[in-house]
């Protein structure tokens, strides 16, 4: 083996073999690889994916949460964060879309809003910018004060 996997990467490669056959043994090899690697984003993505995977949205919301906290510069992250919002603007949702929006809904409300401003505060576009205030407006909207315009 010229490349030979760390440990990490070997505990999510474990997991993910495991997960066509038995839900159980991939979940048990991420909550040792979350065990020996706490502040691994690799890690921790892969536990959301498996529970996003297995429709448990008040877990995966949970290792969500965790993710954004921990982990909030992370690219694989920040994609997974643009996909929750844009499905939160969706005026219509396929199955995927209607489980991110229900797992936002499990999210603490403190780290939705939180999430709302980081993701309008990122956005480059400026009509991405707005509607993404206008979807933190709507969720909370006792923000407007802060948030609205400066009359």
């Amino acid at each position: 083996m010229d490349n030979p996997l760390s440990k990490e990467d070997y505990l999510i490669m474990r997991a993910k073999k495991a997960l066509p056959g038995d839900i159980y043994a991939a979940k048990s090899w991420l909550i040792t690889a979350r065990s020996l690697f706490p502040h691994s984003a690799k890690v921790q993505f892969e536990a959301y994916r498996i529970e996003k995977l297995s429709k448990n949205v008040k877990e995966a919301a949970k290792c969500f949460s965790e993710m954004f906290q921990n982990f909030p510069d992370d690219r694989d992250i920040w994609k997974e964060i643009e996909t929750v919002t844009m499905c939160l603007r969706l005026e219509q949702c396929d199955s995927e879309a209607e489980f991110l929006c229900q797992m936002f809904q499990h999210i603490p409300q403190d780290l939705q809003h939180r999430l709302l401003i980081m993701t309008a505060d990122h956005s480059e576009d400026t009509m991405e910018h707005c509607k993404l205030l206008l979807l933190l407006l709507r969720k909370f909207p006792q923000t407007i004060a802060t948030h609205g315009p400066q009359v």
